[in-house]
């Protein structure tokens, strides 16, 4: 017999006449569409009687602070889950200054009260007896939560375990995007097909039926490497090995020796563009070599492929780094005429954005840092981190991570080094302790290291160097073997943490715990516009701090951070004068 899983909402608490009166309400709104606004669902929950005042009173408050966070009127929302769940990603309660559990319970009662406007269901069904005991069975704490939800659905659905399959796994998809307000549906779909499959295996009892993993990944837009010409694969390798500098006494030498970092960002570029040129079009079986990415036919169908993904006319850094690297290939490697290099030389100057300097993003984030509240959460954060790691609410390896998160802020705050040096950190290389254990710790990274071979030295100011010993003493070796040298531990014995999750693990906690939107780079820009909003035009200081070997590298990105408070001491200068005149009048 085939099933219908097409999910229907259960009977509510309220009355059958209720759920019609509702119904109509939904059909005659104020909207002239006939949407169901969270105005609507307002006015519904404060006549309905049948509510507990408590609840009816606690509902009717989450709606009004809905409209605060989304500044907008309650009757220009409309109550549907999906457009609520696009919303609601923008808002943090950290922002508003709300707790965790707090902005939940905001949260939940909204979707209560969208539900019950609606006349679904706003309460949790108790499980059906086989479900309950297959639940039983799931002793695996990450089982039993991951599939918690799946469970339910299935349950109030009527769906047996025996008929699980791949259409109960797209219902219950459609159940989390349109009546909850999960913050990643589709996260969570994943998740309980993965875990569904692990207890086929490992739980007895459980139904053997396996559920197909859902892939929500964009498709790659680069043609794998191993499709390209082996002979092409061969000559990248030969010039990257001679962007390194390997052969000493080769007739050829690059004009600087690129570091690993760099040649791994090169390798990435020649990928992009030779995929590029061949899905506009350049066939495949003519890449042999590097000469023919940077022919003119190639590399025309590689840019102008990428500059219609851009509005038309907007330069874009991006986009003339390719360039830039293919000008470089054609000049070092390939040697090109003269002629061609001109044009090539051309293309990245159309290229190049007419302003230099942070990019709007860089800008945006920025700005969030002109508001002193927002300057004092971030600058305060390491020894929130730092007091609830301490606080022993937490178990001891969640405790030593969340201090870990305390001293990488701390560190990006006071010595605002590139991510990469940061995980690169050794306790037994980079970090020198010249008066000792009890004294102050000195971050010491030697030129080979850095970027752009320029040596860093960071002295440590007391209240950090505190931080950092406390975490080598007391939570380092919650997190590392007794062996490793590395200042944040890898998830594997000798290694360290990479950048990517280092970066995400930064990120989210800053956003959960004061509400602002800032990755680990960011902290540099950060570092400048601090301390030139308070000396400005003292580039040199930020050059030195941030490592630039340049003072044009400095000037281009961070000229005119002082701009606001270079305002403020004009309009004050104005004022006064402004009050000197006035004074004068009245004598």
């Amino acid at each position: 017999m085939q099933l219908d899983f097409r999910f229907c909402p259960l009977e509510s608490t309220s009355d059958h006449a209720e759920v019609r009166m509702m119904s109509h309400i939904a059909e005659t709104s104020g909207s002239s569409r006939g949407i169901l606004t969270l105005a609507d669902a307002y006015s519904l929950i404060k006549d309905d009687l049948s509510l507990p005042g408590r609840r009816r009173r606690d509902v009717l408050s989450a709606l009004r602070a809905i409209a605060r966070f989304f500044e907008e009127d309650l009757k220009t929302i409309p109550a549907e889950c999906p457009a609520l769940r696009e919303r609601l990603a923008k808002i943090n309660g950290a922002q508003h200054k709300l707790a965790t559990k707090r902005f939940q319970n905001i949260r939940s009662s909204l979707l209560f009260a969208v539900l019950w406007a609606r006349g679904e269901s706003t309460e949790k069904q108790p499980l059906s007896l086989e479900w309950e005991a297959l639940r039983q069975r799931l002793t695996n704490k990450r089982l039993r939560c991951g599939l918690s939800a799946f469970i339910h659905f299935c349950s109030d659905q009527g769906i047996s375990p025996e008929a699980v399959a791949d259409h109960a796994m797209e219902a219950h998809i459609s159940h989390l995007e349109h009546q909850t307000l999960r913050a990643n549906p589709r996260d969570a779909h994943r998740r309980a097909c993965r875990l569904w499959n692990e207890a086929a295996v490992s739980v007895p009892g459980w139904s053997d039926q396996q559920l197909t993993l859902p892939d929500y990944r964009k498709p790659p837009t680069s043609i794998p490497w191993e499709d390209f010409p082996e002979s092409f694969r061969a000559d990248v390798q030969k010039y990257l090995d001679y962007l390194a500098g390997k052969d000493l006494l080769a007739d050829r030498q690059p004009p600087r020796i690129n570091q690993p970092k760099t040649l791994q960002l090169k390798q990435k570029q020649i990928h992009l563009l030779a995929s590029a040129a061949v899905k506009a079009g350049y066939p495949i079986a003519r890449m042999g070599l590097l000469e023919n990415l940077v022919s003119k036919e190639a590399a025309r169908k590689a840019l102008n492929a990428y500059r219609a993904k851009v509005p038309a006319g907007q330069a874009t850094v991006y986009i003339r780094d390719l360039a830039k690297c293919l000008l470089s290939i054609a000049k070092h490697w390939v040697h090109s005429p003269e002629s061609y290099l001109e044009k090539l030389r051309s293309v990245v100057c159309q290229l190049t954005p007419a302003t230099a300097g942070l990019t709007e993003k860089n800008r945006r984030t920025l700005r969030q840092f002109e508001s002193g509240r927002n300057r004092d959460s971030l600058l305060g954060l390491p020894e929130c981190l730092a007091r609830q790691a301490r606080s022993g609410k937490l178990s001891t390896r969640r405790s030593a991570v969340r201090f870990q998160m305390a001293l990488a802020i701390e560190v990006l705050l006071m010595a605002p080094m590139r991510i990469s040096n940061l995980l690169s950190l050794r306790s037994d290389r980079h970090l020198v302790w010249p008066s000792g254990p009890q004294g102050n710790c000195h971050i010491v990274i030697p030129e080979i290291e850095v970027k752009n071979g320029l040596p860093l030295e960071y002295p440590l100011p007391d209240s950090t160097s505190r931080l950092l010993q406390e975490y080598l003493t007391h939570w380092w070796p919650h997190l590392a073997s007794p062996d490793s040298p590395w200042l944040f531990p890898g998830e594997f014995p000798g290694s360290h943490k990479q950048p990517a999750t280092m970066s995400q693990q930064i990120t989210e906690v800053i956003a959960k715990k004061t509400g602002l939107v800032m990755t680990p780079h960011q902290f540099r820009h950060l570092a400048a516009m601090l301390y030139l909003e308070d000396h400005p035009g003292e580039y040199e200081t930020v050059r030195r701090v941030l490592g630039h070997k340049s003072m044009k590298t400095t000037t281009d990105f961070y000229t005119g951070l002082e701009m606001r408070s270079a305002v403020c001491h004009y309009d004050r200068t104005i004022l006064r004068l402004r009050g000197d005149a006035e004074d004068d009048e009245d004598e």
